[in-house]
């Protein structure tokens, strides 16, 4: 499975799925368009996409050129059925792709936090049976905007302060706005970047306080979301070959 990363900041890796799938025997072929790298104009030569995130605003089109490219090769891949994951980030480029919006907070949502699947979510090929009703998910946040998903998106995770965590649309789409691939060393790195302190005083506290509560379920959480998601691909690919 030949999978194209888009990273967008250096200090944003694939992190727990990248090396989930790289156990997995995929081909990772990682760009960063935000710092030059190229971008191909279509789906052909992948099997799948990942977006990760970065410090700057989907919005900001007039800024970062390259996005409105980005969002042209997430259709190109939902067009031809191929699995797209967008991280923080990359789930607001997903969504504004796909006719959503990515608005700004007012305020900055960090550290490890608590995510309840929605009803449609029991029967979701990725989250499905992940978390019951009343279990909530803990993953790392660090974002300003949010999102606001177009009609044909499905909503699947849920946070108190934050409406959509998680959603899918069509068959293999997914954007999450929480960052289920941070190791414990990127949560970390974050928690110590001036511009996240600057919004969020406490952030040390918060990432110190949530790894021992909560970073061994999400990594192993992440690990299964990642095997589900190559699941699709894998799946996509037999039948473009049966076609």
């Amino acid at each position: 499975m030949r999978t194209l990363v888009v990273q967008n900041d250096s200090l944003g890796p694939a992190g727990l799925v990248g090396e989930r799938l790289l156990e997995n025997g995929c081909v990772l072929e990682t760009t960063a368009p935000a710092m030059g790298g190229p971008l191909p104009d279509e789906s052909t030569a992948y099997d799948a996409l990942i977006i990760l995130g970065g410090p700057m605003s989907a919005r900001d089109e007039a800024s970062h050129a390259w996005l409105v490219p980005l969002q042209a090769l997430v259709r190109s891949f939902a067009n031809a059925d191929k699995p797209v994951l967008g991280l923080c980030l990359g789930a607001q480029v997903v969504a504004r792709a796909m006719g959503g919006q990515a608005p700004a907070m007012g305020w900055m949502e960090f550290g490890y936090t608590a995510l309840s699947p929605t009803p449609e979510a029991a029967d979701d090929p990725l989250i499905g049976g992940l978390a019951g009703p009343s279990e909530p998910l803990h993953f790392m946040e660090a974002h300003e905007d949010m999102i606001v998903v177009p009609d044909t998106a499905t909503v699947l995770l849920t946070g108190a302060g934050v409406p959509v965590q998680a959603y899918r649309i069509g068959r293999a789409v997914y954007g999450f706005q929480c960052h289920i691939e941070a190791t414990a060393d990127t949560a970390r790195t974050w928690s110590n970047i001036d511009g996240i302190q600057k919004s969020v005083p406490d952030a040390v506290d918060r990432v110190a306080a949530g790894l021992p509560a909560h970073f061994d379920t999400a990594r192993e959480r992440a690990r299964a979301i990642t095997d589900r998601w190559m699941a699709l691909a894998a799946s996509s690919s037999k039948q473009r070959s049966a076609a």
